[in-house]
């Protein structure tokens, strides 16, 4: 779809709503990935199982920055 990480937009919603629809027809649970806490809230209220929040990659470089900030202070 080309919109890498962006769960919020008007066709990933529609697409994942899709997916819903299909999985709750089939007993499938579901799952999914976002950036932020925030993100992923609605679908933990639509009944989700699997949420992911965040990226480790991001969440090393933000956790080095910290470290790196609070030596140089």
């Amino acid at each position: 779809m080309g919109l890498i990480g962006q769960i919020i937009h008007p066709d990933v919603v529609a697409a994942i709503d899709r997916v819903t629809q299909v999985c709750q027809a089939a007993n499938i649970e579901r799952g999914i990935f976002g950036v932020t806490s925030e993100s992923i809230r609605p679908y933990r209220d639509r009944g989700f199982t699997l949420l992911v929040a965040g990226v480790d990659t991001i969440m090393l470089v933000r956790g080095a920055g910290e470290k790196l900030q609070k030596l140089q202070s």
